[in-house]
């Protein structure tokens, strides 16, 4: 789907560089943005976060009283991947000398399916 949506945006005339990054590697989040820097300028216009790691979790969960579960591993696969992916990744992209905070669009997607 992330090609697919880069296609459309190219076909319309626009520019889009679709990148998938893992959320749960803060070194691959940070790297990211250091490219961004050095290959565009530090320019990004919309920034999609879409990371969910817990869809299993919450699923493996169900029936289960909270305080028979493991409180930490709860936490941290619930809010790691997402809550922790989407303020690192807003945090770099506001560090740029060239972010324009009146043209940055930040997208927040989490799409979860089952099924």
């Amino acid at each position: 789907m992330l090609y697919e949506v880069a296609r459309e945006i190219e076909g319309r005339g626009g520019k889009c560089i679709s990148v998938q990054v893992d959320h749960s590697k803060d070194s691959e989040v940070e790297a990211f943005f250091k490219k961004i820097d050095k290959d565009e300028n530090g320019q990004l216009d919309v920034l999609v976060n879409n990371a969910f790691a817990a869809v299993s979790t919450i699923f493996n969960s169900i029936g289960k009283s909270f305080w028979t579960l493991d409180p930490v591993n709860q936490w941290d696969t619930i809010n790691g991947v997402g809550l922790r992916g989407h303020y690192l990744a807003t945090v770099y992209a506001s560090r740029s000398e060239n972010f324009n905070y009146f043209n940055f669009v930040w997208a927040n997607f989490n799409v979860m399916g089952f099924g």
